[in-house]
């Protein structure tokens, strides 16, 4: 049991305290998936068509274009030798007034020395014998990898409300989807599964429509309630870890720049139970993104490039011990 607790602790120190997995278990998907989001500081919950906001807000979605969807991503340390890797393959499918995906989560720490218990019965007698002293040396290795296999659901629900003879009819979008998350986890040779639940629903509103003025962009509200379900982790030695379940807020805008051929987005929100976050991002013809986040007194930075049917974006997180890295790629079709 010292062992098995040794190997904990030492997952718990190469992890950033948001994400490692027993602090909240399954919380390695609070990491995120999308180069775009960790450029906007994590706030997406009020994003709405994008195809990777599922994790935050499953009618994010809503919207999105049909597209497979990619991320490969750096926990603490370079490309080469990561203490953690993070890695992400999916689909987005617009169904008429709905919106389909599948997507697949895989984060892994590997090479996880172990080491032996320690000799004697306390720190005074290895002091004071050196043949009680550990040597540094391991036992051996393990490695911890967490899956999580996601399929989002979500219906859209459009409005026009009529206020009265002084007013126009507007449009009001209100988006619902729902996430069903299979997770698996293997940490050496011990092993946990369970299924948990997400939902979440978007308000969207023009206001141009709403002011009658083409000058005004879109307000989006969302909300989000991630494992609702308070599912459990069971292992394979017949120990239950209970998912936490946390609400998750967002509010953005979006205003467009038509004398510059381009627009501006502002959002700002909170999920995973985490700090407050806040993101810009600055869109050139749809083809060139800047981005500038802020969570945790921790700054982010983002960019993006299309051509074709072809999105690439990148992202950096800064951090104390190590800045780490989102590279992603969309492929529309």
């Amino acid at each position: 049991m010292k062992k098995i607790g040794l190997i904990f602790c030492i997952i718990f120190l190469m992890l950033p305290e948001w994400s490692f997995a027993g602090k909240y278990t399954a919380d390695f998907l609070s990491i995120g998936v999308s180069p775009r989001a960790s450029g906007l500081g994590g706030a997406f919950v009020a994003v709405p068509a994008d195809g990777t906001a599922f994790l935050w807000n499953p009618a994010g979605i809503m919207g999105a274009f049909r597209g497979i969807h990619a991320m490969a991503a750096t926990q603490f340390g370079g490309w080469q030798s990561p203490l953690g890797r993070l890695d992400h393959l999916g689909i987005t499918i617009p169904v008429y007034k709905a919106s389909v995906a599948f997507n697949y989560v895989r984060f892994s720490v590997d090479d996880i020395p172990i080491y032996p218990e320690l000799k004697g019965e306390n720190i005074t007698q290895r002091l004071r014998d050196p043949a009680l002293r550990p040597n540094g040396i391991p036992d051996g290795y393990l490695d911890d990898v967490e899956e999580a296999y996601i399929f989002t659901f979500v219906k859209n629900n459009k409005k026009w409300i009529d206020l009265g003879w002084l007013y126009s009819k507007f449009p009001i979008e209100f988006p619902v989807g729902v996430n069903l998350k299979i997770l698996h986890t293997k940490i050496g040779r011990y092993t946990a599964s369970g299924i948990s639940l997400d939902m979440g629903f978007q308000l969207r509103l023009g206001l141009d429509d709403f002011f009658d003025t083409p000058k005004l962009g879109q307000l989006i509200t969302g909300f989000a309630w991630q494992n609702l379900t308070q599912s459990s982790l069971s292992w394979s030695t017949h120990h239950q870890d209970v998912i936490k379940s946390s609400l998750g807020w967002g509010i953005s805008y979006l205003q467009p720049l038509p004398k510059y051929d381009s627009h501006v987005f502002i959002t700002m929100g909170q999920s995973f139970s985490q700090a407050l976050s806040f993101g810009l991002e600055w869109d050139y013809k749809h083809r060139l993104k800047l981005r500038l986040g802020s969570r945790e007194k921790r700054v982010s930075f983002g960019a993006g490039i299309a051509f074709w049917k072809v999105h690439v974006n990148y992202a950096l997180e800064t951090h104390e011990l190590n800045p780490s890295h989102r590279l992603g790629l969309t492929y529309q079709f």
